[in-house]
C-alpha cells in the first residue's frame, strides 16, 4: 500500500492498469478550499513506485473522474469551471509520458458532470454524464459518443421521473448500450431506486426497467460479462440494518436473475461502490463498512451464478478515521489494484493505491469481515424514459495551468514477491528441436525453478536456460517458479514444437562392407 498527495488533502478517483504492468492513478484535491481544486495524474510501476506525476488546473476548479487506455497513451474525462455551479466537461488524451496529445471541453446548455468514460469495441469513446447538474431543475442522464480524436458523433439526453442520476454504462457484444441510474418515482424527492435502460448503438432506447424494494436502493456501478449478463452493485437502506450492500444480476433483456443483500453488522452499514470480474470468473466488489468515526475499505469475491461469497476482507488503516474507496482494476499478476482516499494518523488525506494478491491479501492491514446474506426480491416494473437528440455540441480548446505543488509518494507497507514473464526462441529442427527460454523479472529474484514437460533436460535452476530439447512436435507446458525472501510466484508458459520432418537420407545401391574396394550390391530375395 502506498499513498500519493500534495501538501494539502487529496483523494483517489480512478485507477487503470497500464500496458507495462504499472498503474495510472487519478487524484483530486490539492487545495485548501473548494474554490481552488486541482487534479493529478500519477504513473507508477508494477510495484507502485512513482514514475511521473503532473498536476492540472483550469480556472479555480478542475477534477478528473475516469480514464481508459488509448492508442499509445491514456484518455481522461473530467470537468472544469469557475465554481461548483458552473462546470464544463472535458476529455483529453495523454501520451505514455503524460504529455498532452489533444484536449477539448464540451459546452452543454447546462452544467455537465462526468461520471464514466468507456472505450468501445471499435475504438470510439462513450462519456456518461449528469446533465442539468445544479441548474435548479431535475438532473438528466447524458451520453456522448466520440471518435478516438475527440470528435462528437452523437449526444443524447435521457429524462423522466423526478430526476435521473446516471451511475454506470456498458457496451454489449452487439454494440448496444446499457446504463443504470438512480431515479425518484412520482413526486418523490427521496428515496431513490434502481433504473436500467438499454439502447441501440445510436443511443435510441429499447427498454427501461425500475427495480424497487420497500424503501431505498441506489446503484453505484455495473459491469457485463461475455454472455452480456449484467451485474449491478449499490446500497439499500433498511431501518433495522442501516445500509446494506446489494449485488444483482440481470440478463441482457433486463430480467432479474437474482439479488442478494449483504450485512456485516457495522454501526452505519455497508456500501458497495465498484465491481469488476476477475480472471477466474468471480465478481470482485469494492466497498466500505463501519461508522462515521471509523470506516474501512472492503473487498468481496462473489460468484456470478448466485452471489455466494468466496471471501471478504477489510483494511483497517487508521482507527478513528474514515477511509473510502472509489475504483479498482486487475493487476498484471491476477491480483487487485484499488484506490480511494485514506487518512492515516499524522497525515492529511491522501490518494491511496493498494495492490493485493488474487485473494485480496495485502502486506498489512488485512482482516476478514463476515457478511450475512439475504434475498429481498426487487419489484420490477417496465417504464418509459424520454430520449432527446441533444443536437450539436459546442467544442473548444483550453490551456491547463500546472501548479507547483508536486505529488509525492509515501510507502505505508510493501512486501514485493517477484514475478516473471517468460518468452522463448526455437532453434534447429533435426533430429530434435531445442529451445532457449528467457525470464524477464519484476522485482528481485533469488531463485529460479524451471520444469520442462517432455523435454531434456526436464529441470533447470538458471535464469535463462538454453538448449532445452524436444524429441517430437506438440504443445508442452513450462512452469517457472521465482522466489525471494518476500515470497514466490509460479508462472505457466506454453511452447508449441512443430512436427519433425527429418529426411531419412539416401540408401546407396552399392557399398563395400569389408573395405576391400570391391563394390557389393543388395541381394533381392524372392519369396
Amino acid at each position: 500500500m502506498k499513498t500519493f498527495g500534495t501538501t494539502n488533502s487529496d483523494y483517489g478517483t480512478a485507477c487503470i492498469r497500464t500496458e507495462d504492468c504499472g498503474s495510472l492513478l487519478l487524484t483530486g484535491g490539492g487545495a485548501s478550499n473548494s474554490a481552488n481544486v486541482q487534479f493529478g495524474v500519477v504513473k507508477t510501476g508494477y510495484d507502485g513506485t512513482l514514475e511521473w506525476q503532473k498536476v492540472f488546473q483550469f480556472g479555480s476548479f478542475s477534477t478528473a473522474v475516469d480514464a481508459v487506455l488509448s492508442d499509445n497513451g491514456y484518455c481522461i474525462v473530467g470537468s472544469t469551471g469557475g465554481s461548483f455551479n458552473s462546470q464544463e466537461l472535458f476529455v483529453m488524451q495523454l501520451d505514455v509520458s503524460g504529455n498532452e496529445v489533444w484536449k477539448y471541453h464540451y459546452n452543454f446548455a447546462t452544467n455537465g458532470l462526468p461520471v464514466q468514460l468507456v472505450k468501445c469495441q471499435n475504438g470510439d469513446l462513450l462519456c456518461l454524464a449528469v446533465s442539468s447538474y445544479n441548474s435548479g431543475s431535475y438532473p438528466a442522464a447524458l451520453i456522448m459518443r466520440m471518435n478516438a480524436s475527440g470528435d462528437v458523433i452523437w449526444t443524447r439526453t435521457y429524462s423522466g421521473f423526478n430526476g435521473v442520476s446516471p451511475k454506470a454504462l456498458v457496451e454489449l457484444s452487439d454494440g448496444s448500450l446499457v446504463f443504470t441510474c438512480a431515479v425518484r418515482l412520482d413526486n418523490q424527492t427521496y428515496p431513490e431506486h434502481v433504473a436500467v435502460t438499454k439502447t441501440d448503438a445510436s443511443g435510441i432506447p429499447i427498454w427501461s426497467k425500475v427495480f424497487t424494494t420497500d424503501y431505498l436502493e441506489e446503484p453505484r456501478d455495473m459491469i457485463t460479462n461475455a454472455n452480456d449478463e449484467l451485474f449491478i452493485v449499490g446500497q439499500t437502506y433498511f431501518i433495522e440494518n442501516e445500509w446494506d450492500g446489494f449485488f444483482m444480476k440481470l440478463n441482457s433483456e433486463g430480467d432479474l436473475q437474482f439479488d442478494v443483500h449483504y450485512d456485516a453488522g457495522t454501526f452505519q452499514g455497508e456500501i458497495f461502490r465498484d465491481i469488476i470480474l476477475d480472471n477466474a470468473g468471480n465478481a470482485l466488489v469494492l466497498g466500505d463498512a463501519g461508522g462515521f468515526n471509523e470506516r474501512n475499505i472492503s473487498i468481496l469475491s462473489l460468484q456470478q451464478l448466485n452471489g455466494a461469497r468466496n471471501w471478504s476482507y477489510k483494511y483497517p488503516l487508521s482507527p478513528m478515521f474514515t477511509n473510502y474507496p472509489s475504483d479498482m482494476c486487475l493487476s498484471f499478476n491476477n491480483g487487485i489494484v484499488f484506490t480511494g482516499d485514506v487518512r492515516r494518523p499524522g497525515y492529511f488525506r491522501d490518494a491511496a493505491l493498494f495492490r493485493s494478491d488474487a485473494q485480496g491479501i495485502i502486506a498489512c492491514y488485512t482482516e476478514p469481515i463476515n457478511f450475512d446474506t439475504q434475498s429481498y426480491v426487487f419489484e420490477v416494473s417496465d417504464t418509459t424514459i424520454a430520449s432527446f437528440d441533444f443536437g450539436e455540441v459546442a467544442r473548444g480548446t483550453f490551456t491547463f495551468d500546472f501548479p507547483f505543488d508536486p505529488i509525492t509518494e509515501k510507502v505505508v507497507c510493501s512486501e514485493m514477491e517477484p514475478f516473471s514473464f517468460v518468452s522463448h526462441t526455437i532453434g534447429g529442427t533435426c533430429p530434435k528441436i531445442c529451445v532457449d527460454f528467457i525470464s524477464e523479472e519484476l522485482g528481485n529474484v533469488d531463485n529460479w525453478n524451471w520444469e520442462f514437460e517432455g523435454a531434456t533436460p526436464s529441470y533447470s535452476s538458471v535464469q535463462n536456460p538454453e538448449d532445452i530439447c524436444y524429441p517430437q512436435g506438440g504443445q508442452y507446458k513450462v512452469v517457472l517458479t521465482v522466489s525471494n525472501t518476500e515470497g514466490s510466484s509460479e508462472i505457466e508458459h506454453w511452447v508449441t514444437i512443430p512436427q519433425l520432418d527429418c529426411p531419412l537420407g539416401e540408401i546407396p545401391n552399392v557399398f563395400t562392407p569389408n573395405g576391400d574396394q570391391v563394390k557389393h550390391g543388395f541381394l533381392q530375395l524372392d519369396r
